[in-house]
Formats: C-alpha cells, structure tokens, sequence
C-alpha cells in the first residue's frame, strides 16, 4: 500500500493533464482536466509520456492490490491487458470487463487470451462487456468544429485524438471518421500503401470519401478486431457499445441465444459516411434481429423505422386471443423487456413505444423515448391497459407533445417522470438539419413551433394527471408545459414521496403557488426551478423548514 501511495503523490507532482482512472471504488481525475474541457481554463500542453506511465502504473498497482476482490476489471486494451494476463488465476470475482484503448491499434491477441485465460480456470462467468472512450476523446471540441491534438504515449508512439474520429482506423492506426463530422480545418491522414496525404478544407463530401477508399482497409475492416474480442466471450449477456459508434454495423453478428442487455450507441454513420448504407441496412434490419433475441431484457437503440416492435405487439395480440389454447404449448414466449431506450424521428419513435407499452405491458420498467420532429402530425400515444411495473418513464423531444398524459393513470408504480419539449442531450444524428414543424392551422401559425403550441395546450388539460402517481419520487418538467398553482397544489398534497423536483421554464405558476407547493413537498431532498417569477428567491425562506433539502437552485427568468 506504500508503493501505491508514493505512486499517487508522484502523479499529483507531475504537472500534466491525466484521463479518467476508473477502477472500483476509486475516481482520480484531475481537476483542470475538467477546468479545461469547461473552457475555465487556459489550455496546457499535451500529456506527456512520463504522466501515462504513472497512469498506468497505478491501474497496475489497483489490479494488484486485491485482485480476488475485484468484479468490474477495467483495463486498456494497449497498456495494461498485459498485467492483467498475469492476474487471471487471481481474477475469480470477475464478471464485467471494461475496454478502453479500442481506438487504437490495441493488442488483440492478448484480449481475446485474457478471456479464454479467465474461463479455462473459472468458467463461463465473465458475461458482460462494456467498451468504453478515453476521457481525452470525450472533450469538447471549438466552437466552430472539432478540435484535434497529438497525444505522446509511452514507447513513442504519436496519435492524432479527434472527436470527430473516434473508433475507425486504416492502415497504421490511421483516423478515418465513423460519423464523419469532419472538422472545418485542414485534416492531414497518414497513411500507408498508397493513400493521399492532404485534405483541403474546401473539398466536398464525395472527394473526401473517395480520398479515404485509397485505404488499404476500410473503417469496417479496421473494426473486425473488436468484434473479435466480442466474440470470444462465451454466453454473452450484457454488451454496453454506447462508448463504440460502430457497433451498429455488426447487429447481426451478436449473439442471439445468450444475449439480455444490448446498448447502442445514438451516434450513427450520417449520410456522408463511407459506412451509411450498412448501418441503415442493419438499422431497417433492426426489428429481425430482436425477434431472434429471445432473451433480451434491455435495450437503447436509435432507430429508422416504425416497426421495430411491431412483431411483439402482433405476438401479443395472438397470445392474448389464444391463452387458453398457449397455457401449456412450448411456444416462444416473448422476451421480458425491462428497459426500452429509443432515439430517432418522431413518427418512428411514436408507433414504437406504442407497440412496446402494449407488448411488453406486464414487464416493463423502464421507458425513455428521445425524438425529433420532421413535420406536424395529428397522433397520440396512450394507452388503455396497466403498466404495473413501470417505474421511469422519460420522454424528450417533440415525442412528449404527442403522450396523452391520461395514461399516468395505469402506471401506479412509476417513481421519476421526465417531460421535456425539446432533447436536452443532443445526440440523435447530431440533430439533423430539419425544417420547423408544419402547422396544422397555418394562420394561427406563431413561433418557430406552432404545432407544438397547440398540443402543449391539449397537454395542459392532462397535466393535472401527474398528481394520481401516488408514488412519485423525481419530476422534472422541462419546457413551456402549463402547470397553474392549483395543480402543482395537488401534486404537492398527493404525491407524498417526492424528493427531487425540476421545474424548468414552465408556466402559469405564480410566486403564490409555488411557495404553497414547496411547502407541503416534506419529503423534498432536491429541488430546481428555473421560472418566469418574481421574487422566486422567497422558496429559499419556506425551504429552511424542509428537513430533508439538501440541494436548491433557484434562477429567475423574470426581466430577462
């Protein structure tokens, strides 16, 4: 333990920026890392090779310290898998693997030996995977695009870290972009076996792309490797590739028998990329492959096409009109969704959470739906049966408009609720360049969303149905949503058991109703508002009575 901590005070004399060391337990981050990546800061030179050495010598000494207690092992697939080879025997604990380093040339071999190593002497019981970026890949770039800098690692080795090209390689480790947002700068790619080297700015799309085909391996080539470590896991049960773009281009080389958990990651190749046509087949091809995936419990998944689960919604319909002949029969059964995560366009989006809700009724936990709009629709998502285990529901976007808040009314066991008209996380495609939605009555058209208008004015007759989620633990309201005094009231005096609340730039509430409504929330341990009222900060006054608040933001849009 020394050592270890000898190690600690050598990292926090050198003065370089470290990624992220995530291991159990243990966070070590350094703060102008974060300062920085803020834009608080003044940006400082390149790590150097002398800091990554310390890095990794302390996962190292993490590893080594008690490798029998050890369940989550997070390793890099450059630097580390090697010592983690050497623990296997000791590793007995192990069921969750975390990759980082897979956008580089990463030492395959030693990877795929570390996972055969782990089960020859304990078996089968290494499950799950989670492929994971680099915190130096995860910053934001310049305003005007994405920033790109060398980063020294041990050995010698120069790579070019972009956020614009994260997870596609070509010859030599060379980036190539899986999304390509290509930066508006000139871009230098390295190559070998015959490549271009420039790339002026100024050229289009197609040139670009028929720049990057010199390759002598393309970017779904470069990523076979990681399909091979995937691959080498026996049984796999829960794949988290939010962390690797690319993973949509592989859906239908994933395991159908053993899989339960599958996260995708939202950003897909866009129109430009060299990789589109294949993620937009496995994507058209999405519904199939879950019809396969008889086992699967949890799913986030962006998606093109409205009839991802319109097999399990036609299955159910068939059990339910046959359950008295099925009672017994060996038949599939469908899957027992838990956790359902969507992201794509909102007609798309809609029809799939309809024939979830409705297929996956008696199991379903958790439901999150984001959506952007492409042109105003008269349609409505309900439903007329109970969810009696749905406990999170989260709806951003325009998909929020279109849910008839009615049925809050068969969830009783739903414990957060998150509404927001607009996606607070902008990841689907990067938000595509999309028109406003039409108006369904152009001359009673005002703002850039006149649609939406009038179905936040429908909404606002339903909103009064949050107060029957008698087990209501988190809400937050996000957006023009017409919450009056008296409803917030009610939901104050009904909903017993909140403790975080989230009001932002909602409207119809008066200073009046809000101190009223806090004032009766008991159990209250967090509490946001962000209103049109004056005088807001007289919640802090009723606030002080509150036993259990521990944080308050207060932020008066009032005169603004």
């Amino acid at each position: 333990m020394s050592r270890l901590l000898q190690l600690l005070i050598a990292c926090t004399s050198i003065q370089a920026r470290l990624p992220a060391l995530r291991y159990p337990g243990y966070d070590l981050v350094q703060c102008r890392w974060e300062d920085e990546a803020r834009g608080l800061g003044v940006p400082l030179g390149p790590p150097d090779k002398e800091a990554y050495r310390v890095l990794y010598q302390i996962q190292k000494e993490f590893m080594g310290h008690y490798p029998g207690g050890i369940r989550t092992l997070s390793v890099s697939a450059v630097h580390t898998i090697d010592h983690a080879i050497a623990l296997a025997p000791q590793l007995g604990r192990v069921t969750r693997l975390e990759l980082t380093g897979l956008e580089l040339e990463f030492k395959v071999e030693q990877v795929v030996d570390f996972i055969k190593s782990h089960r020859m002497v304990f078996g089968p019981v290494l499950k799950e995977i989670s492929l994971k970026k680099e915190r130096s890949e995860m910053l934001a770039s310049t305003n005007n695009g994405t920033s790109s800098r060398s980063l020294s690692l041990g050995g010698g080795t120069q790579v070019s870290i972009s956020a614009a090209s994260l997870f596609s390689f070509g010859s030599a480790g060379s980036p190539i972009s899986s999304t390509a947002t290509f930066p508006p700068h000139s871009v230098f790619l390295a190559t070998t076996g015959g490549g271009t080297g420039g790339i002026s700015s100024a050229s289009p799309p197609v040139a670009l792309i028929q720049s990057l085909i010199n390759f002598p391996r393309s970017a779904t080539t470069s990523l076979n490797p990681v399909m091979t470590v995937v691959g080498a896991i026996k049984g796999l049960e829960r794949l988290d590739a939010t962390g690797w773009d690319d993973c949509v281009l592989y859906l239908d080389r994933l395991p159908s028998s053993s899989l339960r958990r599958l996260w995708l990651s939202p950003n897909v190749p866009s129109s430009t990329s060299p990789n589109y046509v294949q993620a937009e087949q496995q994507l058209n091809s999405l519904a199939d492959q879950l019809k396969q995936w008889r086992q699967l419990e949890e799913i986030k998944t962006p998606i093109r096409k409205g009839n991802v689960f319109a097999w399990a919604a036609a299955e159910k319909r068939s059990a339910m009109i046959c359950a008295p002949i099925l009672a017994g029969s060996r038949t599939k059964r469908l899957p027992k969704m838990r956790q359902i995560h969507l992201e794509g366009p909102t007609l798309d989006v809609v029809d799939s959470v309809r024939d979830a809700a409705f297929a996956f009724q008696e199991t379903l936990e958790d439901l999150e739906a984001r959506s952007k709009v492409r042109v105003w629709h008269p349609t409505t998502i309900e439903w007329g049966w109970r969810m009696p285990h749905l406990t999170r529901l989260t709806l951003e976007g325009e998909i929020s408009l279109y849910f008839s808040l009615d049925a809050l009314n068969r969830c009783p066991s739903l414990e957060e609720l998150t509404l927001a008209t607009s996606m607070r996380h902008q990841s689907y495609q990067r938000q595509e360049q999309q028109q406003p939605p039409l108006s369904p009555l152009p001359h009673l058209a005002r703002g850039i969303n006149p649609g939406g208008d009038l179905l936040l004015f429908i909404r606002s007759q339903e909103i009064r149905s949050i107060a029957s989620l008698k087990n209501l633990q988190r809400l937050s309201l996000h957006g023009a949503w017409q919450l009056h005094d008296r409803v917030l009231r009610r939901i104050a005096d009904q909903c017993l058991r909140l403790k975080e609340v989230t009001l932002d730039q909602t409207v119809g509430t008066t200073i009046g109703g809000v101190l009223l409504g806090v004032e009766n929330m008991h159990r209250l341990e967090k509490l946001e508002l962000r209103l049109d009222v004056v005088d807001l900060a007289l919640v802090r006054v009723v606030a002080r009575r509150l036993a259990f608040l521990s944080s308050i933001q207060l932020t008066s849009l009032a005169g603004q």
